[in-house]
């Protein structure tokens, strides 16, 4: 759902809306990770890939949102080459030490540089803009705190499940090349 746009939106500013989105479902599913599940230990840096990562942008906007180092590894497909490599390692044929060896340095590291209390505020009026898109409550009411007292797993259960994120993030993206177009 695309909300406030007018006649001056572009086409910059729907991928803009959807690169924040796609980094504050992120921090939303780190944050999660971490309350819900006992043996999680903070991460202290998360290695992104696939075409979104290519430009700059998007991997320093995670950076700053998710408030981790992000490397962005050489290969184009991190997911592939580590499920072969611990597909190697359960299966004894390469070792820890020999996998470490072979990785080539990241291509870009991307530290945080935006302000943690701006980046906790854009991501508090996310989260209200989702909530008032799934329950159609106002913008300034402030109920997240009366909500969690309420039900703490609450958060947990009113997740946008990753295939919602993907259907949306493709529509967001054809909309952008359809206003690009006009």
């Amino acid at each position: 759902m695309l909300m406030g746009l007018t006649s001056h939106t572009t086409s910059r500013h729907v991928v803009h809306a959807a690169y924040e989105a796609t980094c504050f479902q992120t921090r939303q599913i780190l944050e999660a990770l971490q309350r819900d599940c006992h043996t999680w230990r903070p991460l202290g840096k998360l290695i992104v890939g696939g075409e979104l990562m290519e430009t700059p942008f998007l991997p320093q906007m995670l950076a700053d949102y998710c408030n981790i180092t992000i490397e962005r590894p050489q290969i184009s497909s991190p997911a592939t080459l580590g499920a072969m490599l611990a597909t190697g390692l359960a299966m004894d044929v390469v070792t820890l030490e020999n996998t470490q060896a072979v990785l080539a340095p990241p291509a870009d590291v991307h530290q945080p540089v935006m302000c943690q209390t701006v980046a906790d505020a854009k991501y508090k009026r996310w989260k209200k803009a989702v909530r008032m898109c799934l329950r159609s409550t106002p913008m300034d009411e402030d109920s997240e705190d009366e909500e969690q007292i309420a039900d703490p797993q609450r958060s947990v259960k009113n997740s946008i499940p990753g295939s919602l994120f993907i259907v949306t993030s493709f529509a967001l993206i054809i909309v952008a090349e359809m206003l690009r177009i006009l």
